[in-house]
């Protein structure tokens, strides 16, 4: 996923005022504000998501390329690969989804459904203990709440798992309107650099 800052009309006006000697000032300028951009998608990531691994705030990274004005581009993206690990997550963070049960439990009244794990199967970080298939493994088993709902337990009637038919994620990355408030700044810092020209 990859939000770039690039074709406003107001930062295009300032940049072809510029004279080509000015591009690593711009350049400076633009590197600036995305840095800035990314930070503040790291900082949402810290107080608007439940931190696991860590995987989805190192994704997160910017990019400046060009090789004159005309063609200046700045970018905040997420890389879908960190450490070898595929990242593929952001753009339902970024913009929200509804998760739909597929296949599994198909033959349980009402399926498919999801496994949400519940806070007897997660650790305090919030990384699932165990899977479904290790609960039934040892002995796990399905059973109805008086709700009419379900849930996967193990001996010993401990919940492990709710299923539910759908999730909804909300929009909480803030990756664009991160980039969209540098816009200001980038502005500003263009209009100070171009001084008498």
């Amino acid at each position: 996923m990859r939000v770039d800052i690039r074709n406003l009309g107001d930062i295009r006006k300032y940049l072809k005022r510029f004279p080509d000697e000015m591009f690593k000032d711009a350049k400076d300028i633009m590197r600036q504000g995305v840095m800035s951009a990314r930070e503040k998608v790291h900082k949402n990531t810290k107080e608007n998501l439940k931190v696991r691994t860590g995987m989805l705030r190192r994704s997160i990274q910017y990019q400046i390329s060009g090789n004159k004005l005309s063609d200046l581009r700045a970018s905040v993206f997420s890389a879908a690969n960190v450490g070898g690990e595929k990242v593929l997550y952001a753009p339902v963070h970024e913009f929200g989804a509804t998760i739909k049960a597929k296949k599994a439990y198909a033959r349980i009244p009402g399926g498919p459904y999801l496994n949400i794990p519940t806070s007897e199967n997660k650790t305090p970080a919030g990384v699932t203990r165990m899977k479904a298939r290790e609960v039934f493994a040892q002995g796990g088993y399905i059973k109805r709440f008086r709700s009419g709902g379900f849930g996967v337990f193990l001996p010993g009637n401990r919940l492990m798992f709710t299923l539910k038919k759908q999730v909804e994620i909300p929009a909480r990355l803030g990756m664009v309107e991160a980039c969209e408030e540098q816009i200001t700044t980038i502005l500003s810092n263009l209009v100070n650099a171009l001084g008498g020209y």
